[in-house]
Parts: C-alpha cells; sequence; structure tokens
C-alpha cells in the first residue's frame, strides 16, 4: 500500500465515506448511525495510517444509513450496509 503508482496523482484528496445499517428508525437512531458510520471511516483511516499510508489528504465522513445497498431488515442485509467508501477528490 505505500508504493507509489506511475502517473497516479498524489495531491488528490480522499474522501473516506462510511455508512451504517438501518436498524431502527428515528431521531436515536439517526444519531446512532451517523456516530457508527463516522467510526467505522475513522477506524479505516487509523488502519492505513497503520500500514504506513499517508493519511495527511484524507477526511472522513459518516453518511449514517444512507443510501442502503440493501433494504431488508436481516442480518445479511444489515451486514451489506456496513461498509466503506473511498472517494477521490479534486486537487
Amino acid at each position: 500500500m505505500t508504493a507509489s503508482r506511475p502517473g497516479r496523482r498524489h495531491s488528490a484528496r480522499r474522501l473516506i465515506r462510511g455508512r451504517a445499517p438501518q436498524r431502527h428508525d428515528g431521531a436515536l437512531a439517526q444519531r446512532y448511525n451517523l456516530a457508527l458510520g463516522q467510526h467505522h471511516a475513522r477506524s479505516t483511516l487509523n488502519y492505513l495510517m497503520s500500514r504506513g499510508v499517508q493519511t495527511t489528504r484524507m477526511t472522513t465522513v459518516s453518511y449514517g444509513k444512507e443510501p442502503p445497498l440493501c433494504t431488508e431488515h436481516t442480518e445479511e442485509c444489515w451486514a451489506r450496509n456496513r461498509r466503506v467508501h473511498f472517494q477521490a477528490q479534486g486537487q
């Protein structure tokens, strides 16, 4: 993960987007899902740091339960919605 690739833009920022499964509805559940999504994103950032990846140009954000990949109320579906995505941002 620390090797550089030719032609890659090292100055581009990366956004780590954390998401959480939808288990409940309501204001308390929404705050919990946002916190959980942020935890997923921060855990990913910490893992990358532990592997020697420079994270100074990375930002984390939580989207909570939105948008879900799966809308069923099952353990398998919740597991699919517990995820992190990477997004490249402009310079």
